[in-house]
């Protein structure tokens, strides 16, 4: 049954809701109903629903005298804006204006949301929601009938060292290269837990660096095989003082630091204002990440195994943000700024997570959970070369390696729920 939210201060407008809803594509538990702008946002920080029906005169409150002309837009506005909101799958809007506001009909327009006009001259709005409806439930349950396949998928941006220091896993791989489809080729394995448990893994590799690119192959990764995990190993810069190099980064938040907009200032001076949208890892494995930081001893292992002379500092593993974007820095600036101007508590600088998280987030369901363990080969400065680039990629490797076979069972349970 769709869970549906109604929004609008005249509830009566949706009793052909009892014949043509109810009983078909929800239940009366599966119905809310909200009258004011409040007691909405309320409800949407509670729940996630599959389609929200909201009035565009709405009021902003239970005790407000007159609705608000745009009512219904500033919910939406706020819904935008507030990560701490379950955003709905589905967003109609009804309007009962004679004549259809530029504005109402420009940011509809703008969302691609779907805007229903209750007049006369526009015929039966509640015929057309309820077909809507109709489609929205036929697709969700073609949704739910998609199983997890594979417990794993590993992305790379680089075939050397990134891929190759994945090979080295201690993991059975099919021997040749299996065809994702027609221009992308992926491995498959087989890893063992420490509980003993089997899982299935598949390893694919990006054409170029890039948050383009690995999106591109993550949305590619997921519709064909279905993981429960989807996870980047890697090479990165870090903030020089912050990490050491070879130090693994578990990527929380990821932005895209190069999104803004560029205007002028109030003297007319060019200027950029950035707008980063930060993703997280679930707090289960930012969690498991803080316990796997105290065994020193392996950490200690992963460096000394490192065949040629690794740096003189201890390897660790931090979790904290790293920001994502498509330029390669060596200007000894660019971090500095980012820890200025966008997060005081940056530790790191590459181009794909952003792109990984965002693809996995908003997969269709079933869908994965996902994370990034790059290392660091450079701190972005003019010293930036490719000495630390092997080092790091199998520290890397290594350590999501270890996190994967100790946690993975227990993060693929979660993916189940």
């Amino acid at each position: 049954m769709l869970k549906i939210l109604i929004v609008d201060d005249s509830p009566e407008r949706f009793a052909f809701f009892g014949e043509a809803v109810v009983g078909k594509y929800a239940s009366t538990d599966t119905v809310d109903h909200a009258g004011n702008m409040k007691d909405a946002l309320r409800k949407l920080g509670e729940k996630t629903y599959d389609v929200l029906v909201v009035d565009i005169l709405l009021p902003s409150t239970s005790w407000a005298k007159d609705p608000a002309p745009h009512g219904g837009i500033e919910l939406l506005m706020h819904l935008l804006d507030d990560d701490s909101l379950c955003r709905p799958k589905n967003i109609i809007g009804v309007t009962s204006a004679s004549d259809l506001d530029p504005i109402v009909s420009g940011f509809f327009e703008e969302h691609s949301w779907t805007l229903l006009r209750d007049v006369p001259s526009a015929g039966s709005w509640e015929a057309r929601l309820t077909t809507f409806l109709n489609y929205v439930y036929e697709v969700e349950g073609e949704a739910k009938s998609v199983q997890f396949e594979v417990d794993i998928c590993v992305v790379t941006a680089l075939v050397d060292p990134e891929q190759k220091a994945i090979l080295k896993w201690p993991i059975s791989w099919s021997a040749d290269p299996i065809p994702l489809d027609s221009n992308t080729n992926v491995r498959r394995g087989t890893l063992i837990t420490s509980e003993g448990t089997s899982m299935s893994v598949v390893l694919a590799c990006s054409r170029r660096m890039g948050g383009t690119e690995s999106a591109c192959l993550t949305s590619k990764l997921i519709n064909r095989f279905r993981p429960r995990i989807v996870a980047m190993a890697g090479i990165c810069a870090g903030l020089e003082g912050a990490v050491n190099l070879g130090d693994a980064i578990l990527g929380t938040p990821v932005w895209d630091w190069t999104s803004s907009k560029w205007g002028l200032d109030k003297e007319g001076n060019d200027c950029v204002l950035p707008d980063p949208h930060y993703m997280e890892v679930i707090p289960e494995i930012e969690s498991r990440f803080r316990l796997f930081q105290d065994d020193k001893q392996f950490f200690d292992r992963v460096r000394t195994e490192w065949p040629a002379t690794p740096p003189a500092t201890a390897l660790n593993i931090h979790v904290g943000p790293c920001a994502s974007g498509p330029i390669v820095v060596a200007d000894g600036k660019t971090l500095e700024r980012l820890k200025t101007d966008q997060n005081r508590k940056i530790l790191g600088l590459e181009m794909e997570a952003y792109g990984l998280y965002y693809s996995a987030k908003f997969a269709g369901l079933p869908r994965p959970i996902v994370m990034s363990v790059k290392s660091v080969c450079d701190f972005g400065d003019p010293r930036k070369n490719d000495a630390m680039q092997k080092y790091a990629a199998h520290t890397s490797a290594q350590i999501l390696y270890e996190f994967l076979r100790r946690y993975s069972f227990e993060l693929t349970q979660l993916a189940a729920i």
